[in-house]
């Protein structure tokens, strides 16, 4: 059964924030009456973590999806354009003043910036106290380097975001802070340590780090060669080692459970995670863009809200899942669709009352009215109806066809006691790390190394844990990049992996309509600066190639 987490919050955090204005004051001489208990310790660290929700329920998920191989955003008519803000993500067009790209830097720095201002309030000679906090701020830096290149380096309260660090100097401070706090971290996992910041969180943040060394270290993002050797898988491999040895997780449970609104703090697999309730803790709404956006009933219980139902999987990403016998594969929902009951599928099918001209908005004026039962079916397919008026806005028709278009994934499926109340908000806890990919990445580090054989049963431990068929033969990366596509489908990624493997620019359903120029730019590695950090920082350089 599922355990809300909730983050301690109280009137000393709520005092912190709004009254450290002054950046050139001493903090601690604000406030010296805080107890160094766990107790306050907590309270006051709380909102660090809780910053978590907005990149992982919508701004980093967003980023890391639409702009790898895994999902497009279409429109439906008018409805969900929005300026082209999703259309710029799907199409590799997106340019300063998209809003979703600024929200991450925002969410981002937000994050560093609490956790500078709590480690100041602990104070920062007390790294037993503030290891935690540390590894957070690493985490925030990490995904704000990896996702933004050369970025603000702020060790601390009061430092200005006046100057942008090289990524590869953030990248060798990444890796010294948590080396430098890891084993001040606790080892234990329970409850209590759930979402919270421990050695092993330490560890999988190390192994991402490791893993893309090349990328953050390669001069220029355009010529990062994935062919280049990286000298850093070793400490990779011995920090996937560290969890593994660790005997604490692994892949038990059923696949699709993992990921429900009542996953929580028995799935052995989650080393780190961001937890989410639909009233307590909100910002998780990942059904909202993938559910059918007429289909507010099929769940078996009414959806209270309407859904966006923009995002659609790509079809060759949906062909990856092609192993016999691979339970990964109910995440993916399409084909003829049934109505499902406390949680499955049944033999029900989902049949709408409707007329042709609200299944086809281009049928003959004739056929318009004629009433028919029409199945839903979600066919693994995108394109772009009636192209020359529709391709500009990627509008797939606003009729029952153009929503119906592509596969969708419900691996985090809806959470059936959101109310309307909730905003469309989920229980589902998102997984930052998982034992998986800790297998998963020490298998690709093997294979760069040249010892391919020794992977083998890595990947085979994945593929048996879901029931899939196993390797007969040694992987090659590319085995261990589609393996990382099934596991690790609607988690936030694949950008990264794409990146690393030298493919994030390749050709998609629909971006292979545009001009190779357009879409296939390597300089697209890292997003541009948004438009506001550059008008507050008006010495800065935009990232090249925008």
């Amino acid at each position: 059964m599922k355990k809300n987490i909730i983050y301690a919050s109280g009137t000393l955090c709520v005092a912190l924030f709004c009254a450290c204005t002054d950046l050139d004051t001493d903090i601690k001489s604000q406030y010296t009456s805080l107890p160094l208990t766990n107790e306050s310790i907590e309270a006051v660290s709380g909102s660090v973590y809780t910053s978590l929700r907005s990149p992982f329920g919508g701004s980093l998920w967003m980023t890391s999806t639409i702009t790898s191989d895994q999902t497009s955003a279409v429109s439906m008519g008018k409805d969900y354009f929005d300026g082209g803000r999703y259309m710029q993500l799907t199409l590799h067009t997106w340019n300063a003043e998209n809003p979703i790209i600024g929200g991450l830097w925002d969410d981002l720095m937000n994050g560093i910036i609490k956790a500078n201002t709590v480690i100041a309030q602990i104070g920062e000679e007390n790294i037993d106290k503030t290891a935690s906090l540390r590894a957070m701020r690493a985490l925030y830096l990490f995904l704000l380097m990896d996702n933004f290149g050369d970025v603000p380096l702020l060790k601390k309260f009061g430092d200005e975001a006046n100057a942008r660090t090289p990524r590869a100097e953030v990248a060798l401070f990444i890796e010294s802070e948590l080396n430098e706090v890891r084993d001040f971290l606790p080892e234990t996992v329970s409850e209590s340590s759930y979402g919270k910041a421990t050695c092993w969180m330490v560890d999988a943040l190390l192994t991402k780090l490791y893993i893309n060394w090349n990328v953050y270290h390669a001069a220029d993002v355009a010529t990062y060669d994935p062919e280049s050797t990286n000298n850093k898988l070793s400490d990779c491999i011995s920090s996937c080692d560290n969890v593994i040895a660790s005997g604490l997780f692994d892949l038990s449970g059923n696949y699709p459970d993992k990921f429900a609104s009542t996953n929580g703090p028995s799935v052995k697999d989650f080393i780190f995670v961001v937890p989410f309730d639909h009233a307590l803790q909100r910002g998780m709404t990942y059904m909202r863009w993938w559910n059918f956006r007429n289909g507010g009933d099929m769940w078996g219980y009414a959806i209270p809200q309407s859904v966006a139902g923009t995002f659609r999987l790509n079809p060759a990403y949906v062909n990856l899942f092609n192993l016999a016998g691979d339970i990964r594969s109910e995440v993916l929902y399409g084909d003829k669709i049934v109505y499902y009951s406390n949680g499955k599928p049944t033999d029900r099918p989902y049949v709408i009352s409707t007329t042709k001209g609200a299944i086809d908005e281009y049928c003959s004026a004739e056929e318009a009215e004629e009433k028919v039962e029409w199945q839903l079916e979600l066919p693994n397919e995108l394109y772009i109806r009636n192209a020359e008026s529709n391709a500009s806005t990627l509008n797939v028709g606003n009729d029952l066809l153009g929503k119906a278009m592509g596969y969708r994934c419900i691996k985090f499926g809806m959470d059936p006691l959101t109310t309307k109340d909730d905003g469309r908000s989920q229980s589902n806890d998102v997984p930052v790390f998982r034992f998986a990919d800790i297998l998963l990445t020490k298998a690709e580090a093997l294979v760069r190394q040249g010892k391919a054989s020794d992977a083998k049963d890595l990947v085979n431990q994945i593929r048996s844990a879901v029931g899939a068929t196993e390797l007969s033969s040694d992987p090659t990366l590319q085995d261990i990049l589609d393996e990382r596509a099934r596991e690790f489908i609607d988690e936030v990624w694949r950008r990264n992996d794409l990146i690393r493997f030298g493919k994030f620019e390749e050709p998609t359903e629909f971006r292979q309509l545009y001009s190779a120029e357009a879409t296939a730019q390597k300089t697209r590695r890292v997003f541009c600066l948004p438009s506001s950090v550059l008008s507050t920082n008006p010495s800065w350089q935009q990232n090249a190639g925008y």
